[in-house]
């Protein structure tokens, strides 16, 4: 914005730092969930009520809202995908950072992604039918 140029070397440890944003989350999520066993993601009840909540409840409201506005169709099922998607890897990043439930945190992540792969297009189907 200010047309500062930053130097290379500078410029070269910022992109190092940011390649290793996704492994580094990922060998961090893949710790916790090797702590348990699968089966108790699915027997844990307030996790299911947390998936509802950000999988399907919030994207719920979200559709409402954004029918509201007067914005292109496109931006609005943008806006749409990025609401709808699953938990993010940051809520076990800092669940591990702060101490807290990271086991919670892992299983909440899980399921979230496992079901989103039927939650997602269930959103943008009611958001088409009701836009």
């Amino acid at each position: 914005m200010l047309s500062i140029h930053i130097p290379t070397p500078a410029s070269d440890v910022v992109g190092y730092l940011a390649a290793m944003n996704t492994p580094l989350s990922m060998i961090v999520v893949g710790v916790n969930l090797a702590a348990f066993s699968l089966r108790t993601i699915f027997s844990d009840k307030f996790v299911w009520l947390g998936v509802l909540a950000r999988n399907i409840l919030v994207p719920a409201i979200f559709i409402v809202l954004l029918g509201l506005l007067p914005i292109d169709p496109v931006a609005r099922m943008a806006i749409l995908i990025s609401i709808a998607t699953p938990v993010g890897a940051m809520l076990v990043i800092f669940s591990v950072r702060h101490d807290q439930n990271t086991q919670f945190a892992t299983r909440l992540l899980c399921l979230s992604t496992l079901l989103c792969v039927i939650t997602l297009p269930l959103a943008l189907v009611v958001a088409g039918a009701l836009w």
